[in-house]
């Protein structure tokens, strides 16, 4: 039962991905849409008596009818609670699978009735199928030995079917719901069956296998051994990446990108940010470890102990970002200087909550002065493709005296339309219209539409595309919430994830911002409240949103990392070692 629980489970997760891009939505979609518009009222009456009836309780009471008719024609035998024990068993696994799966049942609209909670698989269906199989199987096997119920069989088949048709008519399940039902109904009562009847049926001497089941078993053996190998080569891969995410990459590159979108889709439609919690305080900055004395601070920059007190903007320095929820908590939008040197704020960061209908969740944004700090991109070993560059995948040792900071690139380039230039690689080619994060010769960056504010000019260096713009012209894009036209990524575009961004400011500053249990749009609202011009929205998910700070202790070997924020899930020191996904390091001028 766990096997096809777990097989069930995975179907519903694929089918019927909860947040509506299923492979069977469409169909099931049209399906229900035809059922609404081709009903009759005495229809949907009759349907809802057939789903009382076999309700919990009465398919319960039926059942027991049933065992009682079998007790009359077998005798008392084990073989007559088979029905009970199967209509109870597949009630009980398509309850399990259907918390599990949590697919919304059909829309209201289209519903005649309003029955709540889940749909995938029908429990209706489930538990009649089991019903008539079970009595059908026992019948052909005990009762008429030799004289096929033909009949009997019918009937049962029409019952079971028009149950099921019932919670279609009515609009409650959709149309791979009432499938996913009966096939659960079928597999539970046939188990059960044969398990009942096992010590009643002679069971046969085991024969040699042949010679071709033998030829299965070592094709069988020899595709297992040549699947491990593939695995174990994408474990051992070199460059940074961890167990979760090897995997997820070794699945994707083995033609099953869409079953993992669905099954991510999945999890992130069933573990969704609260509309209830609230926050009394936000994380604490990453404190400097190099101190910026309060008279040399850039105008809008609040030193640590002050980082409540508001301050002018300025054209030199970050201005507060105006909250989005109302009252700020204290800090709220009050940069914090995170790098400094000489006197000089290279990095400061805020935390906001952007999103008005999840008051728990926080953004984390970071602020970063051209006139201070220099940026490179740098391949990984597998991102963008083309392996590593000159740098070997992490921060130079040379240039680790001089890092301030590195936070992650775009998408895998499998997945957005367009190209990347990194130390002098160019993988695939550089696509009119696209997002690009664009590094000039002289370590200076900015977001832009490639072709249309940024070219191939000497003086530039590198270019990392990701999809289009998210803020353009100082507005943020409509269509994000709905990823219309699928100009944002795939199928999980419109879930609140882990999601990251950088965008640049009127004045030419750079800002990251980056958070958990975020949609695109809320994103880009956060960027939008702390000045950005134009941005673009760079990786996605747990692992893949980061952003480190680096500190030089006296007499360290290497730089110390801290983390912008302190949910960020990879290591803080990510980067000095080789990654297998590309970057951008941030240098001190």
């Amino acid at each position: 039962m766990g096997s096809l629980g777990f097989a069930l489970w995975l179907a519903g997760v694929q089918l019927g991905t909860p947040d509506g891009t299923g492979y069977a939505q469409p169909m099931d979609l049209a399906v229900a849409r035809w059922f609404a518009m081709h009903r009759p009222e005495v229809f949907v009456w009759i349907a809802e008596g057939i789903g009382f009836v076999f309700d919990t309780l009465g398919i319960l009471v039926v059942t027991a009818l049933v065992v009682v008719w079998l007790l009359w024609k077998v005798g008392r035998r084990p073989i007559v609670l088979a029905p009970f024990v199967a209509v109870v068993l597949a009630g009980t696994v398509a309850e399990v699978v259907k918390l599990g799966v949590a697919r919304p049942r059909p829309d209201a609209a289209l519903r005649a009735v309003t029955d709540g909670g889940f749909s995938f698989p029908s429990v209706h269906a489930a538990t009649t199928a089991a019903l008539a199989v079970s009595v059908i199987v026992i019948a052909w096997r005990v009762i008429e030995r030799g004289h096929p119920p033909v009949r009997l069989t019918i009937w049962l088949s029409i019952a079971a079917a028009v149950v099921a048709l019932s919670r279609l008519v009515i609009g409650v399940h959709w149309s791979t719901d009432v499938v996913a039902g009966l096939v659960t109904g079928t597999a539970v009562a046939l188990v059960v069956v044969n398990v009942a009847l096992m010590d009643a049926v002679p069971r046969p001497r085991v024969r040699n296998i042949g010679v071709v089941p033998r030829l299965v078993l070592i094709a069988l053996a020899a595709g297992s051994v040549a699947i491990g190998a593939s695995y174990v080569s994408a474990l051992r891969a070199p460059g940074y990446a961890t167990l979760d995410v090897r995997t997820v990459d070794w699945l994707k590159g083995h033609g099953l990108t869409s079953a993992v979108d669905r099954t991510e889709a999945w999890w992130l439609w069933r573990h969704p940010p609260s509309t209830k919690d609230t926050l009394t305080a936000l994380p604490a900055a990453p404190a400097s470890t190099s101190p910026v004395p309060t008279g040399h601070l850039p105008a809008g920059v609040t030193a640590i102990a002050e980082a409540t007190v508001p301050s002018a903007p300025t054209p030199s320095g970050p201005s507060p970002v105006p909250p989005i929820l109302a009252p700020p908590l204290p800090g709220e939008g009050q940069w914090t200087p995170v790098q400094a040197a000489n006197g000089r704020v290279e990095i400061a960061s805020t935390t906001i909550r952007p999103d008005p209908v999840h008051p728990d969740v926080t953004v984390t944004l970071a602020w970063m002065d051209p006139a201070a700090v220099k940026f490179s991109l740098i391949a990984g070993t597998r991102q963008p493709g083309n392996g590593p560059g000159p740098s070997g995948a992490q921060v130079p040792v040379a240039l680790q005296p001089q890092l301030v900071a590195a936070f992650n690139s775009g998408y895998k380039l499998r997945d957005t339309p367009g190209g990347a230039l990194e130390e002098g690689l160019l993988t695939r080619t550089l696509q009119d219209g696209l997002a690009s994060f664009v590094v000039h010769s002289d370590g200076s960056a900015t977001i832009a539409m490639w072709g249309r504010d940024a070219q191939l000019t000497p003086d530039v260096v590198g270019v990392r595309q990701n999809l289009h713009l998210i803020i353009d012209g100082g507005q943020v894009l409509p269509g994000l919430r709905q990823n219309i036209g699928g100009l944002w990524g795939g199928v999980r575009s419109t879930l609140p994830t882990w999601r990251s961004a950088v965008g640049v400011d009127a004045t030419g500053h750079i800002l990251y911002a980056g958070g958990n249990l975020l949609t695109l749009d809320v994103l880009a609202n956060a960027l939008h409240a702390a000045g950005a011009v134009r941005a673009m929205e760079l990786d996605i998910h747990r692992r893949m949103v980061e952003f480190n700070l680096y500190d030089h202790p006296p007499g360290a070997v290497r730089p110390v990392g801290r983390k912008l924020s302190p949910d960020m899930t990879s290591t803080a020191n990510r980067y000095l070692v080789p990654d297998q996904r590309d970057f951008i390091a941030v240098f001190a001028r």
